[in-house]
């Protein structure tokens, strides 16, 4: 069976993969709120010191 452009076995292949997806969906919530945000504001933070270091 066809759906959103995939081959699935049966619908409780689906189900498995739609499962898979909101889980991997969840640790990149995760991921980016505790390592890409952090890493991002320090960054910001690190070019706005060096603006004001230099005339």
């Amino acid at each position: 069976m066809i759906k959103d452009g995939m081959w699935f076995e049966d619908e409780a292949d689906y189900q498995y993969y739609l499962h898979r997806m909101k889980k991997v969906g969840k640790a990149w919530e995760v991921l980016q709120e505790h390592l890409f945000l952090p890493i991002c504001k320090h960054a910001l933070e690190l070019l706005r010191s060096n603006k004001t270091n230099h005339i």
